[in-house]
């Protein structure tokens, strides 16, 4: 059932765990039904992410944090139904992003090795990066995975004038997954918590303890699924994906 935690995955304590938040409502997608459980290829966009996650040797287990009314759903349509039998938990979003991460890294218990956290809208991941995300976060604490940024970056004001051009060196678009040793994440998410500070991502929780995150290298097919836009290229990059493969 959702929220139970799998007896043969809690004797794993030690490894590492993802906590997959797919909680929101995606409005810009214009659809009656959250983005995360759109059709992509045949199964919702959240089977795919999961699917990334059960194939990958380094995770042990995985939360699940979706809409309260669809923990049910999610738990008999993608969980049994594609039997990825690393999910320990289903368990009901929070108001915010950071709420829901915070009630899947309560899920999890303690006694984990690292934490690896990724948007449930980016079914693209590869395996590869998520093995990358979890050696930095082993080595250094906390790690992320971000691009170059590429265009110029602009400043602008209330009215819609440009204030100033941001030189663009050294400037990294971040995306997930997102590792971090528990002990960290942990404390990032209760420190937050107490302070009221609400971040865009959990990295920004950790930086603002005073420590240093680690970035690695992702990929522009990391995209997060947004837009009816981003569906369209999700599919073309998976299709392609798959024709290479054969």
């Amino acid at each position: 059932m959702p929220g139970d935690e799998v007896p043969a995955l809690a004797s794993m304590r030690g490894g590492v765990a993802a906590v997959i938040p797919a909680a929101g409502e995606g409005r810009r997608m214009a659809v009656p039904v959250e983005k995360q459980f759109l059709p992509l290829r045949g199964l919702p966009i959240i089977s795919h992410t999961v699917k990334v996650f059960q194939s990958c040797p380094d995770i042990q287990a995985i939360v699940l944090v979706v809409p309260e009314p669809r923990t049910e759903w999610v738990w008999e349509e993608v969980v049994r139904r594609n039997e990825f039998d690393k999910v320990m938990a289903v368990v009901p979003g929070g108001a915010t992003r950071q709420e829901s991460v915070r009630r899947g890294l309560d899920a999890l218990g303690e006694g984990w090795e690292v934490v690896v956290i990724h948007d449930g809208a980016r079914p693209l991941v590869l395996p590869e990066t998520v093995t990358l995300v979890v050696e930095g976060a082993r080595r250094h604490g906390a790690c992320v995975v971000a691009i170059p940024v590429r265009d110029t970056i602009k400043e602008v004001d209330d009215q819609g004038f440009v204030t100033r051009t941001v030189p663009r060196r050294g400037l990294w678009s971040v995306q997930t997954p997102q590792g971090f040793r528990q002990g960290i994440i942990t404390e990032a998410h209760l420190l937050a918590e107490k302070e009221g500070f609400e971040a865009t991502d959990d990295a920004w929780l950790v930086e603002r303890m005073g420590l240093r995150v680690k970035v690695v290298m992702g990929s522009q097919e990391n995209l997060k699924i947004t837009t009816p836009e981003d569906l369209t290229l999700a599919e073309e990059i998976l299709a392609r994906r798959e024709r290479a493969s054969r």
